[in-house]
Formats: structure tokens, C-alpha cells, sequence
């Protein structure tokens, strides 16, 4: 969901475009990015922001793919 670029790589945001085409609703769309916001902007540790994140993919469950991810990475996150 989310769009890196440059060196070091930086998050800028999630592909709307793409969740869009693939046929998410725009509250679906507005939880992901409520998502990505949590755990790139808030300043909340990550621990912290994957709480917050597991209590928002109850209530949506289209952040549920991007909950898991954060989960199991073996390679880690860019933050």
C-alpha cells in the first residue's frame, strides 16, 4: 500500500491509485491512509502504532492486509 523513493528510501504515502483500481471503497481508502498515517506520522513507537493499527483493522477490514504485513516482515520497515 504504501509508495517509497528516494536514497535511503522514504515513505510518501500509500498508492490511492492502485486501492482504487483494485476496488477498495473510500472509507476503505480513508482507514489505509489512517493506517499509514499512524505508523509514519504519529511519532508513535512501533510498537505503539501496530496496537493502534490491529484496534483500526477490526473495525475495517481492508487494513487487515497491511496489519499482517507490518507483522511478519523479516526485512523490516522504512520509517
Amino acid at each position: 500500500f504504501v509508495t517509497v523513493a528516494g536514497n535511503p528510501a522514504k515513505p510518501h504515502g500509500i498508492n490511492s491509485e492502485g486501492v482504487r483500481r483494485r476496488g477498495y471503497s473510500v472509507d476503505g481508502i480513508a482507514a489505509i491512509k489512517k493506517a499509514y498515517r499512524t505508523l509514519y506520522r504519529s511519532g508513535l513507537s512501533l510498537d505503539e502504532a501496530r496496537n493502534r493499527i490491529n484496534e483500526l483493522a477490526i473495525a475495517h477490514p481492508e487494513v487487515v492486509a497491511f496489519k499482517e504485513f507490518i507483522s511478519v516482515s523479516s526485512r523490516g520497515l522504512v520509517r
